[in-house]
């Protein structure tokens, strides 16, 4: 195994259970880690307002957090926050093309990921609930500062959305990321995506992307899967990322991660 020095999660039935639960052994075992000197990062699609609702304040005050598919990073250890890139005005094109479609999508424009805005109508317990925020935090699309706009989400609410996914041609600066059989697209700048926003923050901690371990399941992380130094797919991952794992384990609803931490990492440390 090679010298890792972080540990890299997906959040979505990677670290979190299919109910949006850390299992109390895979968190015991990854304050562990951090406490035994691992850099540990969460890297997921998500906004951070969801990712506080999700992981346990314990373990999140002890990681760096990439949200928003790279857009935005939060250094929880050092209190830091910064965008890496944003999609700049040509958002607006984008945003206007939606709404004019002959498809209803629902839309959704993040920043930071607090404060969002979206062309839906929301009751205070959905807005809870879906987006893990209150009418505070929410803004309409004719509000949106198209300045700071990290990633758009747009969702076909059960419809596949292969019209939309073919604009790609027609906005080559941006990444169309489809998932759930196409029926949401995550739309991000080009320039960036999780992985070279991990490879920055390795570089921060002196680190080689050859030196970090990877738990995921998705295709977004198929990249990070590959510069890894141990590439590690959950048992419920997708084919691909299996295939090009070091090594499958169990289910995200078992303690998976905690057995193979336990059975590696860990151990290593406590036998040196």
């Amino acid at each position: 195994m090679s010298a890792i020095r972080a540990i890299v999660l997906d959040l979505d039935f990677t670290l979190l259970t299919r109910d949006k639960t850390v299992r109390p052994r895979t968190l015991e075992s990854l304050v562990r880690a951090h406490d035994m000197g691992y850099q540990l990062i969460i890297a997921t699609s998500r906004p951070v307002r969801a990712v506080r609702s999700f992981v346990p304040e314990e373990l999140l005050r002890r990681c760096t957090l990439i949200t928003l598919n790279g857009a935005v990073v939060h250094e929880f250890t050092r209190g830091h926050q910064w965008q890496m890139s944003c999609m700049g005005l040509n958002a607006r094109k984008l945003i206007s093309r939606m709404v004019d479609s002959e498809v209803p999508v629902q839309i959704t424009a993040e920043c930071w990921g607090e404060d969002f805005a979206t062309n839906r109508e929301y009751t205070e317990e959905e807005l809870r609930k879906k987006q893990h925020a209150d009418f505070s935090m929410l803004k309409t699309i004719q509000q949106i500062d198209y300045g700071w706009i990290s990633k758009v989400t747009a969702d076909g609410q059960g419809q596949p959305l292969d019209f939309l996914i073919d604009w790609a041609d027609d906005f080559p600066e941006f990444s169309f990321i489809p998932v759930l059989e196409n029926t949401v697209v995550n739309i991000v700048p080009r320039s960036i995506d999780k992985s070279t926003t991990v490879v920055t923050v390795l570089k921060r901690f002196q680190t080689h992307p050859s030196e970090m371990m990877v738990f995921a399941d998705e295709m977004p992380d198929l990249r990070l899967m590959e510069i890894a130094g141990v590439a590690v797919a959950m048992g419920n991952a997708v084919s691909p990322l299996k295939e090009a794992a070091n090594t499958v384990i169990g289910d995200c609803d078992t303690d998976a991660i905690a057995d193979y931490l336990e059975k590696t990492l860990l151990q290593e440390q406590e036998t040196a």
